[in-house]
């Protein structure tokens, strides 16, 4: 069977997108736009990364609504997909898609979906945002409008629900490590399920990305892949 998808997100060098990639992950998370984070990177950040000699998928995971911002960054970064990370309404996917069309490079953006208490903040703009030019989500677990790492932990059953609405690829998010793959098997069965998001449990206790922890998850999450990892 196709592996999955495993992007690990909040690179912020080179030598951590070539541990990434050693270590079987296919997608790396670059952050741009991330107010107040440490690890959210300059443009002249991007393009290191970006030309960098790595076999891995990159990102470009933002809170933006700039989309001519959001453009130039992953122009610079070279990225294969677009993160829309925070509440970034329809019309920026909108104007993103017009914007990524017309410099004539196919990047995918994916909308994050954000589950609060089981409820679908944007389950009532799934239509615009497929419209709009979507080509995937992420589902990911808030509490009280909190977003992005947060590390609180995806409920199975809430996000089986949530998924019977979506009508393309999703990955999930949501304080998943490699012990959670089992939790998720009836998720991961889904004909839209693509793979897993993940940052802290690919972490040592000091904060640094661990090989061996990268390597677990895609030990443990691959067996459920049931059709390639990519986003359509």
């Amino acid at each position: 069977m196709a592996a999955p998808i495993v992007k690990v997100c909040g690179v912020v060098d080179p030598a951590e997108l070539a541990l990434l990639a050693a270590a079987g992950a296919s997608d790396a998370g670059v952050w741009w736009g991330v107010a107040g984070s440490a690890r959210s990177l300059s443009v002249p950040q991007l393009q290191d990364l970006g030309q960098a000699d790595a076999p891995i998928r990159r990102a470009l995971v933002t809170f933006s609504s700039d989309a001519e911002g959001i453009a130039l960054a992953a122009a610079a970064l070279d990225a294969d997909w677009i993160q829309l990370h925070a509440f970034q309404r329809p019309s920026v996917v909108d104007e993103l898609r017009r914007r990524l069309d017309a410099a004539g490079r196919d990047r995918r953006i994916v909308k994050v979906l954000h589950l609060d208490a089981g409820v679908l903040l944007e389950g009532p703009f799934l239509g615009a945002y497929g419209c709009a030019g979507a080509d995937g989500y992420l589902l990911d677990t808030v509490v009280g409008g909190r977003i992005g790492s947060t590390g609180i932990r995806a409920d199975p059953a809430a996000l089986e629900r949530a998924v019977e609405r979506l009508d393309r690829s999703f990955l999930v998010a949501g304080g998943l490590g490699a012990d959670d793959a089992e939790r998720f098997v009836g998720l991961a069965a889904s004909e839209h399920w693509r793979g897993i998001d993940v940052d802290s449990s690919a972490r040592n206790a000091s904060g640094a990305f661990d090989a061996t922890a990268v390597s677990a998850l895609v030990a443990a999450w691959s067996p459920w892949a049931e059709r390639r990892a990519v986003l359509a």
